[in-house]
């Protein structure tokens, strides 16, 4: 049973301790909680020197002030410095941290951790230290918690676990793709037909209803099928003709914000005649002699991207022309070969797809499970 509504601070303060030298720096994320700064894909030097970091020791809290409403915090597992700008919490003797880091995360925590947020808009709210321990909770016992804590850590290892084994199968792709994509280097205008789409997402009442193949579809999926949820749209007759998919077909990003994001690539699995590729996307049809799901393969190929990449021209906005398309080469065995590896590569990615579901499922799971377990309303009573 929960105790009676406290508030943060009879729980936690607020530390303002200084960095030590010799320590790890360390960054708050949204998925990962407390990561080395140093092994973020992005550049994080610090011109600040260690005593003007702030420290943190194993069970501290730290948070992203900006961000805690939406979950930006990390619980500590060894001591490291993390940036001024973080608020950082020292747990009393009241509480496990583990627990607290479950609550927050939980559907009211995020709530109260928004209502004691301030700023004029929501990209500006901030939850400042002495508003963070103002919060009131109803938590239980340090026992109970604990208890909690057991068993949501418990589906967190599961989850990780499974993580692992994705980014295990993610990595013999990645191998498989190196050494099997291999052959003569052809012109991929010489495989394939490329065409620009511009059917946008207007809805023109006098065109055919359609269903739209936007560059988020190509973002999230290796390949296209009828059971995906595409986007409402309308199309002449003409551009559905041009522009429908196709099986053996691929559609690739031809401009974007950034020129790595350029050649996202996703093969069509299957015949979809009112399913039609949108704007920003080019569409591939492979000529005769050539398995347009060995090219969407190679093309995932990353110094077969940076072909790509090195290519896209712009300021703003980067994007390719039909000219440099023409300029890049993808290395083409004989027919055969062809499907064969993209046959072998595609059920590499099946099996991600795969533990990805199943790790989509385990975070559902636990998210009831948490739900239930930190529930004030209706609460599974733990033994003691």
């Amino acid at each position: 049973m929960a105790d009676a509504p406290s508030k943060l601070s009879h729980y936690f303060t607020h530390s303002k301790r200084k960095g030590r030298a010799g320590l790890p720096l360390m960054s708050v994320t949204m998925r990962d909680g407390l990561v080395r700064r140093d092994a973020l894909d992005r550049k994080t030097d610090s011109a600040l020197k260690d005593e003007e970091h702030l420290l943190i020791e194993p069970g501290d809290i730290a948070y992203n002030m900006m961000r805690m409403w939406q979950g930006a915090l990390g619980l500590a597992v060894q001591a490291a410095n993390v940036s001024p700008a973080y608020g950082v919490m020292r747990p009393k003797d009241t509480v496990d941290p583990r627990f607290a880091k479950h609550w927050f995360k939980s559907d009211r925590g995020l709530y109260m951790l928004w209502a004691y947020s301030y700023g004029l808009t929501e990209d500006r709210l901030r939850l400042y230290p002495a508003e963070f321990l103002k919060i009131p909770v109803c938590w239980p016992s340090r026992a109970q918690q604990q208890k909690i804590a057991d068993i949501l850590d418990a589906w967190d290892s599961a989850i990780s676990e499974l993580n692992r084994s994705v980014s295990l199968c993610r990595k013999r792709l990645s191998a498989a793709r190196k050494k099997l994509i291999t052959g003569d280097l052809i012109r991929l205008t010489k495989l394939a037909t490329i065409s620009f789409s511009g059917v946008d997402k207007k809805i023109d009442h006098a065109e055919r209803k359609i269903q739209l193949c936007n560059y988020t579809h190509i973002w999230r999926h290796d390949n296209l099928a009828s059971g995906l949820s595409y986007d409402a749209g309308t199309a002449g007759e003409k551009e559905v003709k041009r522009f429908s998919l196709k099986q053996g077909d691929f559609i690739f990003t031809k401009d974007s914000e950034t020129a790595e994001e350029i050649a996202e690539v996703a093969y069509v699995a299957e015949t979809m005649p009112n399913v039609v590729c949108g704007y920003h996307l080019a569409l591939a049809r492979t000529k005769p002699g050539y398995n347009g799901a060995y090219v969407a393969q190679a093309m995932r190929v990353p110094s077969i991207r940076h072909e790509f990449a090195k290519r896209a021209n712009g300021a703003i906005r980067f994007g390719l022309t039909l000219d440099t398309i023409s300029q890049i080469q993808i290395p083409v065995p004989d027919e055969a070969q062809q499907a064969r590896i993209a046959n072998y590569l595609q059920s590499l990615e099946a099996e991600i797809a795969l533990k990805q579901s199943e790790v989509h499922a385990l975070r559902q799971q636990k998210q009831a499970i948490r739900r239930k377990l930190l529930s004030t309303e209706d609460p599974i009573e733990m033994p003691e």
